[in-house]
């Protein structure tokens, strides 16, 4: 299998493209270059601007993935621009996010947020939380690939 990582250089991407690796698959790591990492074996490696579509399509021109994995989406921008960027490049995408996203609480399920349905709301207070909800609802209704 063939993947993409978007954001591997850091805590969860590391540890993402490793296991990927010790799996045996083929790894792509696309990031903005700053942060230099050897990893156990060879990878192939991308400089992107996350924020630059043009950038994302001559990185990704040519090649095909089986999946991606986006650590580094932070908004209905980067959700837009990465739809674009790899259409017709990739099956599946997996969308990376944290509990911090959504309302506090322990005891929550997976309907107490429908993001194919979410209205952005000016008045949320937490840039973070209100990007990613954007984002995740760019993932979810877009017809290119499958998203997790």
């Amino acid at each position: 299998m063939r993947a993409l990582v978007l954001g591997g250089t850091r805590y969860v991407g590391k540890r993402l493209v490793e296991k990927l690796l010790a799996g045996g698959h083929e790894v792509t790591v696309a990031s903005s270059g700053k942060t230099l990492v050897n990893f156990s074996r060879p990878v192939e490696k991308l400089i992107i601007d996350r924020s630059n579509e043009s950038s994302m399509r001559n990185a990704f021109d040519g090649q095909m993935w089986d999946i991606a994995y986006d650590q580094i989406g932070f908004n209905a921008q980067d959700a837009n621009i990465l739809v674009s960027a790899l259409d017709e490049k990739i099956d599946h995408l997996v969308f990376t996010s944290s509990m911090s996203v959504y309302d506090d609480g322990l005891m929550l399920s997976e309907s107490d947020f429908t993001a194919e349905i979410y209205e952005e709301n000016p008045q949320n207070k937490n840039p973070y939380q209100e990007g990613k909800r954007l984002a995740e609802k760019e993932y979810t209704t877009q017809l290119s690939f499958s998203v997790a």
